[in-house]
């Protein structure tokens, strides 16, 4: 039962909705496998990268117990947060796909995959699919939404939007996607609205903070960026998100190393890594040092990486 109101939450609200409600359900069972598993997914949306290798793998010693179906699935989040091999991950989607023809998660999950992948005329094809099989997931929206936005068909992007507001679908990634276009039409009074609607949609004003920040920082106005992104942080830690707030905390400092302020980039730096060492902060962290002309320890976190992620996609093909 709390398996199912999770699920239905997950559609409806979102992530950081959902995420209690899945874990009540492993804490009435704790050796429930696709508990264990969406929550691996929720983990990763959230940004807890770490949280995310451990219900994964704790999903994936338990899919004895399974149906094949939802074993496919837990060995495609095996690979995509544990290993980090996307396209042996994408193989196993793609296999979901053709035995699963009537699974919207199965085109969902291949979406996603094929997105991290750069393939996003594929991720559009896969989550128009996905809609059409089951158009009451608020995620499947933004995601393909997101894809749009890549392809840059802005138009196509903001249907997808309006149709997912017609359908009462709000969470913070909508609201995020709608921000990003308010921002591509140059619409401040837009972006604004947004920006104070974003205390309404649970997890949305840390977002919607680090998104202000990043659009000041792109009119020059620093000072003001940086107020931006202090209070996304402080947000993030306050809601316990400490691997979410380091990851706004080492964007910022590559922002700030971009126009040469050093001095701002390595503080950012020692705050992030107090709160997280995972793949996000110390991928972004090595670019950093080493734009700051610090390449020892960038060679050092390289390393690092090289060892934990041995057969991590983005990291071996694109840091």
């Amino acid at each position: 039962n709390a398996y199912g109101l999770a699920l239905s939450t997950w559609d409806k609200k979102g992530d950081r909705e959902s995420l209690p409600i899945f874990q009540k359900a492993i804490e009435l069972d704790p050796s429930f496998a696709m508990a264990q598993s969406a929550l691996a997914t929720i983990n990763h949306n959230l940004g807890e990268t770490e949280l995310a290798r451990e219900n994964a793998t704790k999903a994936y010693e338990l899919r004895n117990r399974v149906t094949e179906a939802e074993r496919e699935a837990i060995d495609a989040r095996y690979y995509s947060y544990v290993t980090g091999d996307l396209e042996k991950a994408a193989e196993v989607y793609a296999l979901a796909v053709q035995n699963y023809p009537e699974s919207a998660g199965a085109y969902n999950h291949l979406a996603i995959d094929q997105a991290e992948l750069g393939r996003y005329e594929q991720s559009v094809q896969s989550f128009r699919k996905a809609l059409l099989l089951d158009p009451s997931r608020a995620a499947t929206y933004a995601n393909l939404a997101t894809s749009l936005l890549a392809l840059n068909q802005v138009q196509e992007a903001s249907a997808v939007l309006a149709e997912a507001s017609r359908r009462d679908l709000h969470t913070d990634l909508l609201l995020q996607m709608q921000y990003w276009i308010a921002f591509l039409h140059d619409d401040k009074s837009e972006m604004e609205r947004l920006a104070q609607h974003s205390s309404d949609v649970p997890g949305a004003q840390s977002l919607l903070l680090s998104e202000q920040s990043n659009a000041a920082a792109y009119r020059g106005h620093f000072e003001q960026a940086r107020e931006f992104s202090s209070a996304a942080v402080n947000l993030m830690e306050r809601d316990g998100n400490k691997e979410w707030a380091a990851s706004y905390l080492v964007q910022a400092a590559l922002r700030e190393s971009e126009v040469g302020e050093f001095a701002q980039a390595q503080k950012y730096i020692s705050e992030a890594q107090k709160l997280s060492s995972g793949q996000d902060v110390a991928t972004l962290t090595a670019v950093v040092l080493a734009r700051g002309g610090s390449l020892d320890q960038a060679k050092a976190l390289c390393r690092e990486l090289d060892k934990q992620w041995p057969e991590g996609t983005i990291v071996q093909k694109y840091w």
